[in-house]
Parts: structure tokens; C-alpha cells; sequence
């Protein structure tokens, strides 16, 4: 009977360990650009983030890290392992505790047009992710899951403005009020005809709203969305409009 007892009990500890929750606590660094980094006109930069676990538990096989950059505050689209978007691109790598590992983007050659130096403000937020039932990982410290660095664009007057990296937004939009309760209001002042495309989206990346308009006419418009479904929390809006692209963060309290 006591050998039953013991087997049970090894069996019982065998699936609570293997339904814990694990800590990781990922650190990202920029290696490259560094901080002041001169990038002549037409010339190119290289991204290269060190990541580091620093946590009591190892990011296993199936796991990913997920990440996305922004630029000037601008969520950029990268290309990496087939994917390429704006939000939380996943990359699955093993990463033990202690260990390092690289995200490298190189040769970058942006296609911009500025009158004079523009100092740029490139960062990298990371979260490690496991999509599996009863298998969950936490980041107890997130303080260091985002990394900045600070680089200089040398002026190119002869360069073509891209929807990502020009200055000064001719198109504008802004989202109220914020924080919302059950709805809320995307207010777009177009200076062209252009099409419009907007999303909503959770932190795991999942579009909770999307509207896309084709000629919306020069002038003002309002776009309400119903936020009453929505779980209070913390989201992220995508605004295209013609050439030019804002977005933010919005609040849901109700």
C-alpha cells in the first residue's frame, strides 16, 4: 500500500511540475546601432539586440520570443523567419538561463528625404510567449523587456519621404477619449484624398477592430468603434491614412 501511496504522490508531483509556471526574465541591449551612431545620406545601419535570460527558468525549444521595433515611437515592419509585421513577430529559440542570443537586421538602407540632421530613437520591446495549455512562462521584470538607443540620420534633401521615417505628418488622426469606457472615436483631418486603414489591437498582437476606406475626401472625419466587449486593459492602434501612418496606445476602464 505504501509503494501505491509513494507512486501516486511521484505521479501527482510529476504533473503539477509539469504544468508550472516557469520565470524568465528577458533583458534586451542594443549592440548596433550604437548610441550616436552618424548614418550619412543613402547610407545603411544594422540592428543587432543582445538578449539575455536572466531568470531561474530556460525558454525551452517550443517557446518564442516576441517582439516588435518602433521608430521615433513609429511600430516599424521587419521581415524575419517568413514573417514580417508590425506587432509581436514570434521566434522560437531555446534560450537558457544565463545563455544570450541575437536578433540581427543588417544592411538597413531607409529611403528618406530630411533638409537637416534628424536624430532617430530606434526601440526594441520583447515578451517571451508559449502558446500551450498548461504551460505557461512569466516575465516577473519587465522593466528591462524594452531597450532604446539614440542615432543621428545625416540630412538627404534629394531622398524620397517614407510613410515610416519622414518628420512632420501632413494627414493627422487622434483617438478619444482615452481612456475609454464603451466607446470611443478615431478623428481623422485628411490634407488629400487617400485610403484609410485602421487597427486595434490586443498585447498578443490579435486585431480586436479594423476599418479600411478607400478616397476618404480631404477634410475631417469621425469613425466610432464600440470598445463595451472589450476586457479593460491596455491596446494598441494602427492608423494609415494616404502616406502617412500614426498610432498609440489606448486604455479600455470601464
Amino acid at each position: 500500500m505504501k509503494r501505491i501511496y509513494l507512486l501516486f504522490f511521484l505521479l501527482a508531483a510529476g504533473t503539477l511540475s509539469a504544468f508550472a509556471q516557469r520565470e524568465v526574465d528577458l533583458k534586451a541591449s542594443f549592440a548596433s546601432p550604437v548610441a550616436g551612431y552618424q548614418m550619412p545620406a543613402g547610407g545603411t545601419f544594422s540592428i543587432d539586440v543582445v538578449i539575455q535570460n536572466l531568470g531561474k527558468d530556460s525558454l525551452k525549444k517550443a517557446d518564442s520570443i516576441s517582439y516588435y521595433f518602433t521608430l521615433n515611437g513609429i511600430p516599424q515592419q521587419v521581415p524575419i523567419g517568413g514573417q514580417q509585421g508590425v506587432f509581436w513577430i514570434t521566434w522560437n529559440r531555446p534560450l537558457k538561463v544565463n545563455d544570450t542570443t541575437h536578433i540581427k537586421l543588417p544592411g538597413l538602407k531607409p529611403n528618406y528625404k530630411s533638409q537637416a540632421d534628424s536624430v532617430k530613437e530606434l526601440c526594441i520591446n520583447i515578451l517571451p510567449y508559449r502558446d500551450v495549455v498548461g504551460d505557461t512562462i512569466k516575465d516577473p521584470s519587465t522593466a528591462n523587456n524594452k531597450s532604446c538607443v539614440s542615432f543621428t540620420w545625416k540630412a538627404n534633401p534629394t531622398g524620397i519621404n517614407d510613410v515610416n521615417i519622414t518628420e512632420g505628418f501632413t494627414n493627422t488622426a487622434k483617438l478619444y477619449p482615452n481612456p475609454a469606457k464603451t466607446n470611443a472615436n478615431i478623428e481623422i483631418d485628411m490634407a488629400y484624398t487617400g485610403d484609410v486603414s485602421i487597427k486595434v489591437m490586443d498585447l498578443s498582437g490579435r486585431v480586436v477592430f479594423s476599418d479600411n476606406k478607400r478616397n476618404v475626401a480631404e477634410g475631417k472625419h469621425s469613425i466610432p468603434f464600440s470598445t463595451a466587449t472589450l476586457p479593460d486593459g491596455l491596446y494598441i492602434y494602427s492608423i494609415n491614412m494616404g502616406n502617412e501612418n500614426t498610432s498609440g496606445k489606448l486604455m479600455i476602464a470601464k
